[in-house]
Formats: structure tokens, C-alpha cells, sequence
């Protein structure tokens, strides 16, 4: 019993070692601007902010924009933590 427990443990850490790809976390970076460069400005802004947060890769997957009555951009991420 001892032995399994051991063999487990030693496939547990293998396996956190071996880089398996987690599960993306969606992540929302919002930025405003009365300009109409606020889609780029909030786009890098969002993404600081996910490397900030201890997001490694970081993939946008959604941008909405509002027009009234500043530019309001969400932008939306997919982002895994560094392991």
C-alpha cells in the first residue's frame, strides 16, 4: 500500500513536470478612450494586465465595443498560467 502511495506521488509530480496543457481561464481587460485609437490602447492594456495577473500565454478570443458615450472596449482572453 505504502509502495502505490509512493508510485502516485511520483506519477503526480512526472506529470506536473511534463508541461500538460491546463485548461484555459477567460480573462477581461476593459479599456476607454474618447479616441478612436481606444481598440489598440485597450487590447495592449488587457494584455499587461493578464501578464500582470501570472498569465503566460495570453490569445484573444473576443472584442466588444461600445461607441457612446466614450469608446468602451472589452476584450476578452483565453490564458493559461506559467508553469
Amino acid at each position: 500500500m505504502i509502495a502505490n502511495l509512493v508510485a502516485g506521488a511520483a506519477l503526480a509530480v512526472v506529470t506536473g513536470l511534463s508541461g500538460v496543457a491546463e485548461e484555459p481561464e477567460r480573462f477581461l481587460g476593459k479599456g476607454m478612450s474618447k479616441f478612436g485609437l481606444a481598440y489598440y490602447y485597450a487590447v495592449e492594456d488587457a494584455m499587461e494586465q493578464a501578464e500582470r495577473a501570472g498569465y503566460a500565454r495570453v490569445e484573444c478570443v473576443e472584442v466588444d465595443m461600445y461607441e457612446w458615450p466614450l469608446y468602451e472596449i472589452w476584450v476578452w482572453f483565453d490564458c493559461t498560467h506559467e508553469t
